[in-house]
């Protein structure tokens, strides 16, 4: 498979959100309150806004590659938790995690894609990249939130 296809099936993977529809009332089934998702739900937007600078320092100063391996590392741990969340704590420990995990991501994933296609030769074909990505994933997100949905009703 080559370079363009994996990092369009990598896109498409990471914008799947079959859960994110439905996963306020699986909150509600562990127990949680409404308050204490509130409070994580708060938390985990903290996290992106303070997480973002230094691991973005993290892509440019160490590694690209590194940051996006860490990131992807880091959230099936997130994603663990979550399967076997229990308590609130876990589900802080949760939200702290992935938003961890999505910030190392973030901005190093397609800087690490531009920088193997200017390697290549092909940096010119960056921008129609991006855009046919975007007609992938978004389509591709609110579909998966629907169909997550409707899996949550049986």
């Amino acid at each position: 498979m080559d370079l363009i296809r994996k990092y369009k099936l990598l896109y498409a993977l990471m914008n799947a959100g079959f859960v994110g529809g439905i996963i306020t009332i699986y909150y509600l089934t562990k127990g949680l309150t409404y308050s204490q998702i509130g409070i994580a739900t708060a938390i985990s937007t903290i996290g992106f806004f303070l997480f973002e600078v230094p691991t973005g320092v993290v892509g440019d100063k160490i590694s690209r590659k590194k940051s996006v391996l860490i990131g992807l590392t880091l959230f099936p741990i997130g994603t663990l938790i979550l399967i076997f969340l229990k308590n609130f704590p876990m589900l802080i420990a949760y939200a702290i995690i992935t938003s961890l995990s999505l910030t190392f991501i973030s901005g190093s994933l397609q800087a690490w894609l531009y920088d193997n296609l200017k390697h290549l030769g092909k940096e010119k074909e960056y921008r129609e990249l991006m855009k046919s990505i975007k007609t992938i994933t978004l389509p591709l997100s609110a579909i998966t939130i629907v169909i997550g949905s409707f899996l949550a009703q049986k």
